[in-house]
């Protein structure tokens, strides 16, 4: 069994026996130099501080190398060849409670490190996702300020905060909105790829395999783009929904689509972004679009030559679209939903 010592370290019990074998033996030599006189007087003060000297040494020892449970040592062995030499009976730094320094440190893994996280690096956002970050039922519309975030960055952040939902630790990767807006093209926002889902399937490999009708990657997943769970996003649900709208911004070439307007009363716009993300009013600039899966009204992911008609939040999942006479981000089968891609794989 072992004690602790008047720091708070545990002391072998092979050590306090040799420590209380060597004070007994300080008492004897006091003893001795009191009944032997002024001749005794050197022998007795050399064994007391010998005795003093070596049972501190022992002390020190043990406090410095007792932080784990070395071996016994040898009955002519010294305290510290208990653990001297010996990195297997080192343990790791604590505090004063005793936990480690490293526990409970969710960036990194039992060496001290970064979790090596899975590749997961393209979604389409998912509406229950859009209407858990706007705590809206028709979600944010064309306005995507989030979280004190205005515009293009809420909706970097609002990637950020659906990808660590799904994937603890992955917000690290450096989320970007695939959104074109007047200072940036949505192209050049996006990293060099490659790009995955969140079933570690291939969007695209590079700049070049974005730019097709479809992606140039995994064909189930180039058909039909999944959600940040990786679920496709026909279907979220299991059950079939009209919602291939998707908000870009961008032409086919994945630059800011320069023409303005072109789906109802609140078209007219100039530069098909909702004034750059930030609005979500009436008759303002609404976005251009793409389809997240082919449809007879277009088959081109990030283009399809229309726009919505309109920057308000509206949700239309039924066949034919339509919103009977109102205007909205999804009027034309959609939620206002938009891609995001990550510049870390």
């Amino acid at each position: 069994m072992k004690t602790k010592n008047n720091r708070g370290t545990e002391t072998h019990p092979a050590l306090r026996a040799r420590s209380l074998a060597l004070g007994v033996s300080g008492v004897l030599a006091v003893f001795s130099v009191a009944c032997s006189g002024d001749d005794g007087g050197g022998d007795g003060g050399t064994a007391g501080g010998t005795a003093t000297q070596t049972s501190g040494a022992s002390g020190d020892t043990a406090n410095d190398d007792d932080r784990t449970d070395g071996p016994e040592p040898d009955d002519g062995g010294t305290a510290d060849g208990a653990t001297d030499n010996n990195p297997t009976t080192v343990a790791n730094d604590t505090t004063d409670d005793g936990a480690s320094l490293d526990d409970d440190d969710p960036s990194t893994d039992s060496t001290g490190e970064a979790p090596v996280l899975d590749d997961f690096s393209f979604f389409l956002t998912s509406l229950d996702g859009i209407r858990a970050l706007s705590g809206e039922e028709d979600g944010f519309g064309g306005n995507l300020t989030y979280d004190g975030q205005i515009g293009i960055d809420g909706a970097d952040h609002i990637c950020e905060t659906l990808a660590e939902m799904s994937m603890p630790g992955s917000s690290v990767k450096q989320w970007r909105a695939f959104l074109s807006t007047m200072g940036e093209d949505a192209i050049d926002r996006v990293g060099a790829g490659p790009w995955y889902d969140r079933n570690g399937r291939l969007l695209a490999d590079d700049i070049d395999g974005l730019l097709g009708t479809r992606p140039g990657g995994n064909p189930m997943l180039a058909d039909n783009l999944a959600n940040e769970w990786g679920v496709p996003n026909s279907a979220p649900d299991g059950k079939e929904l009209d919602n291939h709208d998707t908000m870009t911004g961008s032409g086919t070439d994945g630059r800011l689509r320069l023409e303005g307007g072109g789906g109802g009363g609140g078209g007219g716009g100039n530069f098909s972004t909702c004034g750059d993300w930030t609005t979500a009013a009436p008759g303002q600039d609404p976005p251009a679009i793409g389809h997240s899966w082919p449809a007879q009204s277009g088959e081109n992911w990030l283009f399809v030559g229309r726009h919505a008609s309109g920057c308000e939040p509206y949700v239309q999942l039924r066949g034919n679209g339509g919103c009977g006479g109102e205007l909205g981000v999804g009027c034309g089968g959609g939620y206002g939903g938009f891609y995001c891609m990550a510049l870390t794989p």
